[in-house]
């Protein structure tokens, strides 16, 4: 048992320790863009060494939220029958719309098996080995952060480290960030907004740490700071309002369910006392430029918005003309051209791009995994999706009224579901099934839920 127990304990690590790593230069057919996440290549060995050591039966979560993924995995595959026509006859930038069905369905049907993978692998561990791996594995993106930092300050030792890191570990944007005039913090991962994946992961956790342990509160609050200036050296806008999102969603939980009348006392004027203090002594330059990356959210002259919103529109008509069924997993890119309007077709010169039919053009994407659903998988496709995470969310909020006065496990529970409304908002954002955060915050999810119902049988 210890020796299970060990080795599984490094193999969560692993997984952990390379989850931030998101836009990887390492591609391979048979798992197609799958290759960009370093947590997978951290799967396929643990899934590998798990085969050749351990044996004995795989158990399969018995969960409502997981049964709604699996016939997901069925939809696809009916939409895609309904869809079979088309799908044969779409062809563009040299790929075909067989191809696309398949490589997709397979990235979806691999990401949900890792699913049953890591909740097994969590099975025999106790959930604090779980928090310490995620915390351990801030350690690298944290110093690779560091170095960009001092690339900010010109200095010309960390430039050239990065150049000669940037190959192993980053497919694309070398421009747009190490050698870029304007700052713009990435770390390890694919870009700014793609670290924003690993961060809606890890904040939770540190805010648990914080509350939970009483002894190295300094360092804690440092770990807790030092995040925090890595958020806003993203100049990111969804990493911005994914993390106060997530610091309202938590600290309310918290407030809510804490029986203690003092300590939510405490929690208000703490509360008070570091709004009063961002006030005093953060500089009116760094208001400025949270501000204005997130004002530029709503502003219809920024070419961005003008790509992102004119692709999601793009997939909710054809969403309309396919209510039910869609056009199929990975079809979006086939019709895109024919719904993209005219005028943002004028305007942005990224769109252009996309709708261009040469092979060597990039693929046009949604921009939103919601509306991604919508277009390819239907209404059906997205209710089954949402109601997956939405029963989660339910069932541990229903634990939580049961655990009011244990403070650890209530803090575990508020953590998970902080993580999951990070991970479900990052949806809206990126419009890949490939997010390894995904199925890792599911996985942690029933695997917790798992604890306690085998602790009230006992």
């Amino acid at each position: 048992m210890n020796r299970t127990f060990t080795i599984k304990k490094y193999l969560v690590l692993l997984i952990f320790v390379l989850l931030p790593f998101n836009g990887l230069p390492y591609q391979f057919q048979f798992i197609g863009e799958l290759g960009y996440e370093g947590a997978f290549f951290g799967f396929l060995i643990s899934l590998f060494i798990t085969i050749l050591i351990f044996r004995g039966r795989w158990f399969v979560p018995k969960n409502l939220a997981f049964y709604l993924i699996v016939l997901f995995i069925f939809w696809i595959f009916i939409s895609g029958i309904v869809n079979y026509n088309d799908i044969l006859s779409n062809y563009f930038k040299g790929r075909s719309g067989l191809s696309k069905f398949l490589t997709q369905s397979m990235v979806i049907i691999l990401s949900c098996f890792t699913i049953v993978f890591y909740y097994n692998l969590f099975k025999d561990l106790n959930f604090n080995s779980i928090k310490n791996a995620i915390i351990i594995s801030c350690i690298i993106p944290f110093i690779y952060s560091f170095i960009e930092i001092l690339n900010f300050l010109n200095i010309t030792i960390a430039r050239n480290l990065l150049l000669l890191l940037e190959e192993y570990i980053h497919s694309f944007a070398v421009y747009n960030y190490v050698l870029s005039e304007e700052p713009k913090l990435r770390s390890v991962s694919g870009e700014a907004s793609w670290f924003g994946t690993y961060i809606s992961f890890l904040f939770p956790w540190v805010l648990n740490i914080l509350i939970a342990k009483k002894d190295n509160k300094l360092f804690n609050y440092v770990i807790l700071i030092y995040l925090l200036i890595l958020v806003y050296f993203t100049f990111s806008r969804t990493v911005y309002s994914i993390v106060f999102i997530q610091l309202i969603c938590f600290f309310l939980l918290y407030f809510l369910y804490e029986k203690n009348y003092k300590t939510k006392i405490r929690l208000i004027f703490s509360s008070a006392f570091m709004t009063i203090l961002a006030i005093l002594f953060l500089t009116d330059n760094l208001f400025s430029n949270i501000f204005t990356v997130l004002s530029s959210l709503s502003d219809p002259e920024n070419l961005s918005n003008v790509a992102r919103f004119s692709s999601q529109i793009a997939a909710l008509k054809m969403w309309i003309d396919a209510p039910i069924f869609g056009v199929g997993i990975g079809q979006y890119g086939f019709y895109m051209p024919i719904y993209i309007s005219q005028k943002s077709l004028i305007l942005s010169h990224e769109i252009q791009e996309w709708v261009t039919n040469s092979i060597n053009s990039p693929w046009p994407p949604v921009h939103g995994l919601y509306s991604r659903i919508l277009a390819e998988a239907g209404i059906i496709g997205l209710i089954l999706w949402v109601s997956s995470w939405i029963f989660l969310i339910y069932k541990l909020l229903h634990i939580l009224n049961k655990y009011q006065t244990e403070k650890l496990i209530r803090l575990d529970i508020i953590s998970i579901i902080t993580t999951i409304i990070g991970t479900l908002l990052i949806g809206f954002n990126i419009d890949t099934f490939r997010n390894q955060t995904f199925y890792i915050s599911f996985s942690m999810a029933l695997i917790y839920l798992y604890y306690l119902n085998k602790a009230r049988s006992h």
